[in-house]
């Protein structure tokens, strides 16, 4: 999954922000990222949801800031991504049907 298209959407909030280095910060900004990505395969919404750049800032700000409603996004994003998938199917599945009445 291309995980370019994300920009960190807040300053990170860690705990000793001074005294990590840049290359710290860019790694845990990499593996934040990857994460997502990786999120976002699982449920399936890598293919289904074009334009993720929404879903990554409200992801982002809750690891950060509040970790404790991560799982209610997350648990969200999966219900969301499985009637959007039922939909799809149902709607192939009408279009062969009406292809065959054809």
């Amino acid at each position: 999954t291309d995980v370019s298209c994300l920009n960190v959407a807040a300053e990170p909030q860690y705990p000793d922000s001074h005294s990590s280095s840049l290359q710290d910060q860019v790694d845990v900004e990499d593996e934040e990222k990857q994460q997502f990505a990786t999120l976002m395969g699982k449920l399936g919404a890598a293919v289904i949801i074009e334009d993720k750049s929404e879903i990554w800032k409200l992801w982002i700000q809750l690891r950060r800031n509040e970790p404790n409603l991560l799982g209610h996004l997350e648990d969200f994003l999966s219900k969301v991504t499985g009637q959007i998938q039922d939909t799809l199917h149902e709607k192939e599945d009408l279009e062969r049907t009406l292809k065959k009445k054809l």
